[in-house]
C-alpha cells in the first residue's frame, strides 16, 4: 500500500489537503453524474409509460 510505510512508533502522516480536495471533487462529480443518470432513466421510463410533458 502506497504511503503506508513509516517508522515504527511514529504516527502515520495525515493525507495532504490536495489529496483530500481531490477525493472531495471525485466523490461530488460521481454523485452528480449518478443523479443525472437516475433522472434520465426516470424520464425514459415515464416516456415509455406514455407520461409526457407539453413543452
Amino acid at each position: 500500500m502506497r504511503g503506508a510505510t513509516h517508522k515504527p512508533g511514529t504516527p502515520p502522516q495525515p493525507p495532504s489537503r490536495l489529496r483530500q480536495l481531490g477525493w472531495l471533487l471525485a466523490i461530488w462529480t460521481a454523485s452528480v453524474l449518478s443523479l443525472g443518470v437516475v433522472a434520465w432513466l426516470m424520464r425514459l421510463l415515464m416516456k415509455l409509460a406514455g407520461l409526457t410533458t407539453s413543452a
